[in-house]
């Protein structure tokens, strides 16, 4: 999955999206233990995703899966409400802004 990846930034008309960005964070759930590894993988993964406004709910499921609890929160707080439920409905617009 991850060679996928590095193919698809070589690949010139070719981008990844929501769907990319989800199926490698359940690549990275599945096929890397947890712990700090893991979680600098999911991190790296959805820091991608943020800057190329891919974030939709299936990324944040699949995040929530595969990253620890507190990097989880750390990355989706601006989502969270007042009592910190997370709003799969508040994705702020720049992270999921090219979702089609």
């Amino acid at each position: 999955a991850f060679a996928v990846n590095k193919a698809l930034e070589a690949a010139r008309g070719v981008e990844a999206n929501h769907i990319t960005y989800s199926i490698l964070m359940k690549c990275a759930h599945k096929l890397i233990p947890p712990g700090k590894e893991r979680n600098n993988v999911a991190v790296a993964v959805f820091e991608k995703c943020k800057k190329a406004g891919m974030v939709d709910g299936s990324v944040v499921r699949q995040l929530q899966m595969g990253a620890d609890r507190g990097v989880y929160y750390d990355l989706i707080k601006p989502m969270m409400d007042q009592r910190g439920r997370i709003d799969f409905e508040s994705i702020p617009h720049e992270w999921g802004k090219n979702v089609r």
